[in-house]
């Protein structure tokens, strides 16, 4: 059976609430940086049962395919303490595609675990390809 997928490339993110939480992303497309002219980003935060949020990541583009993700302290807060749902679309050229998303995991603070203060990771979808880095 063939399968056409236009999925968008994974990612989970895990903040604590009443932190900033800051993503940079660095997009190509077939090795070349990406160019965010004429582009359009939005993005969504959606609870478990589909419910929009009104905090949202605020999303901004620089040369060399940098897309910076950000939510601030007082954004974590107000989504309080939960799992959320999350994806950033980009729309070029009146063509719309989700190009990532995943799960928004916010904890409360003095919660235990693991962290470090940056990190990176690549992801493929098609011919796009993102690094990210925090």
């Amino acid at each position: 059976m063939a399968v056409i997928a236009q999925a968008p490339a994974i990612l989970d993110l895990i903040a604590v609430n009443g932190d900033d939480l800051t993503l940079n992303i660095t997009v190509t497309d077939n090795s070349v940086a990406y160019s965010w002219t004429g582009a359009t980003i939005s993005t969504s935060i959606v609870d478990t049962s589909n419910n929009v949020n009104a905090t949202n990541f605020t999303a901004t583009t620089a040369g060399g395919g940098l897309l910076t993700l950000s939510l601030s302290d007082t954004n974590t807060s107000t989504l309080g303490a939960g799992t959320w749902r999350w994806q950033v679309n980009v729309t070029k050229a009146t063509i719309t595609r989700t190009w990532l998303a995943g799960a928004l995991t916010i904890m409360d603070r003095g919660w235990g675990g693991s962290s470090t203060s940056s990190a990176s990771a690549s992801l493929q979808s098609g011919t796009l390809a993102f690094a990210i880095t925090s």
